[in-house]
């Protein structure tokens, strides 16, 4: 598995939900971190985060069960980006970062 700034927040958030009884999840955790990792690449800054990613959780054959409410959900998104961020002293990107990296390899 490719190890992203997504990845390492998906599999910091797995653990924490583990540790929280947030979420109950199944033995395929490495499948889930990846496909946590692209969700939340994917929907980042999006409104109503916790609702949409409470909604993916019960979705994803890898989550057994979901304990926690959407604003948990959120905050838990929150706080460990904020974490990674001061641990690692860079921003977690965003998608216009992404863009703007995919732009400069124009230049090569």
């Amino acid at each position: 598995m490719v190890q992203t700034p997504w990845t390492r927040l998906a599999a910091r958030l797995i653990e924490r939900w583990k540790r929280e009884e947030a979420v109950a999840v199944g033995p395929d955790v490495a499948k889930l971190v990846e496909d946590l990792g692209d969700w939340l690449g994917s929907h980042a800054g999006q409104p109503d985060l916790g609702a949409q990613l409470g909604e993916w959780l019960v979705d994803h054959r890898v989550i057994e069960d979901v304990f926690a409410d959407d604003d948990t959900l959120e905050a838990s998104v929150l706080e460990e980006a904020k974490n990674a961020n001061e641990v690692v002293g860079a921003p977690v990107p965003d998608d216009d970062d992404l863009d703007d990296l995919d732009d400069d390899d124009d230049d090569l």
